[in-house]
Protein backbone atom coordinates (compact mmCIF):
# COMPACT_ATOMS: atom_id res chain seq x y z
CA UNK A 1 0.00 0.00 0.00
CA UNK A 2 1.22 3.42 -1.13
CA UNK A 3 0.45 5.75 1.43
CA UNK A 4 1.43 9.42 1.15
CA UNK A 5 2.27 10.89 4.80
CA UNK A 6 -1.49 11.37 5.58
CA UNK A 7 -1.29 13.16 8.79
CA UNK A 8 0.69 13.27 12.37
CA UNK A 9 -1.96 11.43 14.44
CA UNK A 10 -5.54 11.16 13.18
CA UNK A 11 -7.23 13.84 11.45
CA UNK A 12 -10.10 14.95 9.47
CA UNK A 13 -9.96 15.93 5.72
CA UNK A 14 -9.95 15.09 1.98
CA UNK A 15 -8.34 11.58 1.08
CA UNK A 16 -7.72 10.94 -2.90
CA UNK A 17 -7.10 7.09 -3.95
CA UNK A 18 -5.03 7.12 -7.47
CA UNK A 19 -5.51 4.69 -9.76
CA UNK A 20 -2.70 5.26 -11.78
CA UNK A 21 -2.52 2.75 -14.65
CA UNK A 22 -6.06 4.42 -15.65
CA UNK A 23 -5.13 8.26 -14.57
CA UNK A 24 -8.18 8.14 -12.44
CA UNK A 25 -8.97 9.15 -8.53
CA UNK A 26 -11.51 8.49 -5.99
CA UNK A 27 -12.13 11.52 -3.45
CA UNK A 28 -13.40 10.93 0.28
CA UNK A 29 -13.91 12.63 3.74
CA UNK A 30 -13.92 11.44 6.58
CA UNK A 31 -13.36 12.11 10.51
CA UNK A 32 -10.94 9.62 10.35
CA UNK A 33 -8.73 9.86 7.36
CA UNK A 34 -5.81 7.13 8.09
CA UNK A 35 -8.93 4.60 9.06
CA UNK A 36 -11.07 5.20 6.44
CA UNK A 37 -8.45 4.75 4.28
CA UNK A 38 -7.39 1.40 5.99
CA UNK A 39 -11.27 0.14 5.71
CA UNK A 40 -10.47 0.98 1.58
CA UNK A 41 -8.00 -1.23 1.86
CA UNK A 42 -9.48 -4.14 3.72
CA UNK A 43 -12.20 -4.09 1.56
CA UNK A 44 -10.52 -3.84 -1.87
CA UNK A 45 -8.60 -6.90 -0.63
CA UNK A 46 -11.10 -8.74 0.49
CA UNK A 47 -12.86 -8.51 -2.85
CA UNK A 48 -16.05 -6.73 -1.39
CA UNK A 49 -15.71 -2.64 -1.87
CA UNK A 50 -19.05 -0.78 -2.50
CA UNK A 51 -17.64 1.09 -5.27
CA UNK A 52 -17.45 -1.80 -8.27
CA UNK A 53 -15.12 0.27 -10.12
CA UNK A 54 -12.58 0.73 -7.55
CA UNK A 55 -12.85 -3.01 -7.26
CA UNK A 56 -12.76 -3.77 -10.87
CA UNK A 57 -9.18 -1.98 -10.89
CA UNK A 58 -7.96 -3.31 -7.87
CA UNK A 59 -8.65 -6.98 -9.91
CA UNK A 60 -6.84 -5.67 -12.87
CA UNK A 61 -3.97 -3.71 -11.60
CA UNK A 62 -3.60 -4.97 -8.19
CA UNK A 63 -2.57 -2.90 -5.11
CA UNK A 64 0.67 -1.94 -6.06
CA UNK A 65 -1.52 0.38 -8.82
CA UNK A 66 -3.10 2.22 -6.26
CA UNK A 67 -1.53 5.00 -4.02
CA UNK A 68 -3.13 7.11 -0.98
CA UNK A 69 -3.26 10.42 -0.52
CA UNK A 70 -4.14 13.43 2.19
CA UNK A 71 -5.33 16.07 -0.36
CA UNK A 72 -6.08 18.23 2.34
CA UNK A 73 -6.83 18.33 6.29
CA UNK A 74 -9.62 19.75 8.10
CA UNK A 75 -8.73 23.53 9.90
CA UNK A 76 -8.50 22.50 13.88
CA UNK A 77 -11.38 23.95 16.21
CA UNK A 78 -14.27 23.64 13.87
CA UNK A 79 -17.83 22.87 15.10
CA UNK A 80 -19.35 19.69 14.22
CA UNK A 81 -21.12 21.53 11.70
CA UNK A 82 -18.56 23.60 10.05
CA UNK A 83 -17.07 20.87 9.95
CA UNK A 84 -19.43 18.71 8.10
CA UNK A 85 -19.87 21.74 5.49
CA UNK A 86 -16.19 22.15 5.14
CA UNK A 87 -15.99 18.51 4.29
CA UNK A 88 -18.47 18.38 1.28
CA UNK A 89 -16.98 21.45 -0.28
CA UNK A 90 -14.07 20.32 -0.04
CA UNK A 91 -15.09 16.99 -1.46
CA UNK A 92 -16.90 18.58 -4.23
CA UNK A 93 -13.75 21.13 -4.93
CA UNK A 94 -11.25 18.34 -5.70
CA UNK A 95 -13.80 16.41 -8.15
CA UNK A 96 -14.71 19.21 -10.09
CA UNK A 97 -11.11 20.07 -10.21
CA UNK A 98 -10.37 16.54 -11.57
CA UNK A 99 -12.78 16.90 -14.51
CA UNK A 100 -16.20 15.96 -12.40
CA UNK A 101 -18.15 12.89 -11.25
CA UNK A 102 -17.91 11.41 -15.00
CA UNK A 103 -14.35 11.78 -14.88
CA UNK A 104 -13.52 10.73 -11.10
CA UNK A 105 -14.24 6.61 -9.94
CA UNK A 106 -16.56 7.83 -7.21
CA UNK A 107 -19.98 7.34 -9.07
CA UNK A 108 -21.26 4.29 -10.48
CA UNK A 109 -22.26 5.17 -13.99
Amino acid sequence: VAYSPICDGECAGISEIRVEPECKSYFGQSLHVRDRLKAHWRDLSAGWHANPELQRYWHIYGPKAFEALLKVAAPPGQDDLHLARWLVTQERHYIQQAGGMRAVINADW
